[in-house]
């Protein structure tokens, strides 16, 4: 079980890479930006709208 599963130490590291990004452009550290966007737009097109 210990082999497969991840610890409880795995998940508070996997917790911890894990933050929210909210600035226009900006991508979370976990996410790589795209190479090519949707439907060739470029890769600053607001996909999401972000309303604060």
């Amino acid at each position: 079980k210990g082999d497969w599963l991840p610890s409880t130490d795995d998940g508070a590291y996997i917790t911890s890479l894990m933050r929210p990004v909210t600035e226009i452009g900006e991508y979370a550290s976990w996410i790589a930006p795209p190479k090519v966007g949707i439907d060739n737009k470029p890769g600053d097109f607001e996909y999401v709208k972000i309303e604060t």
